[in-house]
């Protein structure tokens, strides 16, 4: 309603709030009930696939999109979390490919990671999905930051950390 972001603006204004506020339109009732397939799920059909046995629960599958995941490493239990708009088949295997070859993924927090504590070992991970289905990119966002700050991940970098803050608190 028109009058409350008023409300909500001259509020920011007149408090001189670092902040700048972003109205996005709600799910319209023709995307929640008018899907010609409403019961179809995307399905993994790559034969030895290298990310579904990454996955912890095996009901799932590594086609799922828009996501919020964690990915645990196996030998220490450590454990990184992150948010993805992608398949987790890409974003596994990249974490996958940074943690077997750190050299070529300098900034990558498995590829750090298996440099600091386990040097020439070949990456041991497992991927939840801590929640999906989120189409946003700010949903995501907003979901994941909340995930770091419940779980407090030992993987995951401060600079992350600061760019999802970024991205949420947008300042002028």
């Amino acid at each position: 309603n028109d009058d409350f972001t008023d409300m909500i603006t001259s509020f920011i204004r007149t408090h001189q709030l670092p902040l700048k506020l972003v109205l996005t339109p709600g799910k319209k009732l023709c995307d929640m009930f008018c899907s010609s397939r409403p019961y179809d799920r995307p399905v993994c059909c790559t034969t030895d696939c290298l990310a579904c046995p990454l996955l912890s629960d095996k009901k799932l599958n590594c086609m799922e999109m828009n996501v919020v995941y964690k990915v645990m490493c196996k030998l220490c239990q450590e454990f990184y979390v992150g948010e993805n708009g992608r398949t987790i088949h890409e974003r596994a295997l990249e974490h996958r490919r940074a943690a077997n070859k750190p050299s070529s993924y300098a900034k990558n927090a498995f590829a750090i990671h298996y440099q600091e504590r386990h040097d020439g070992l070949k990456s041991d991970l497992s991927v939840s999905i801590l929640e999906k289905g989120l189409g946003s990119t700010t949903k995501r966002k907003i979901r994941e930051a909340m995930y770091i700050q419940q779980l407090q991940p030992s993987l995951n970098l401060k600079s992350e950390c600061e760019e999802v803050r970024a991205f949420l608190i947008k300042t002028d």
